[in-house]
């Protein structure tokens, strides 16, 4: 899987705010530990309303793992607009391309 098409599915999902960026960067590592396909009602709350398992403190273990020690969002994107038809369409692209490994590690690069 080629960092185009991450790049392509950023622009095109306006993944230019903190925390739509935020959330993406813990999808993909959730993504990366699931079994594909990825079933997206796997990543709704209880009441459907949110994305299951985003939050600020999970964001920054994250980004700590790359020595980046600011705050992205403080929500981790949790309550970001639009995330779930994001998740929903990015849990599409993971299981058309189908990445291996060493891909979400670059992904997770890409978007850090």
């Amino acid at each position: 899987m080629g960092i185009d098409a991450i790049e392509e599915f950023r622009k095109s999902h306006g993944i230019n705010t903190k925390g739509n960026l935020a959330g993406i960067l813990q999808l993909n590592r959730a993504f990366s530990k699931d079994t594909l396909p990825i079933n997206p009602d796997d990543y709704l709350t209880g009441k459907e309303g949110q994305v299951k398992g985003l939050s600020g403190a999970n964001c920054q273990s994250i980004l700590e793992e790359y020595h980046i020690k600011r705050v992205l969002a403080s929500e981790g994107g949790r309550t970001s607009r639009g995330l779930m038809g994001i998740m929903k369409d990015y849990a599409a692209l993971i299981n058309e391309e189908r990445p291996s490994s060493k891909d979400f590690s670059e992904i997770e690069r890409f978007l850090d």
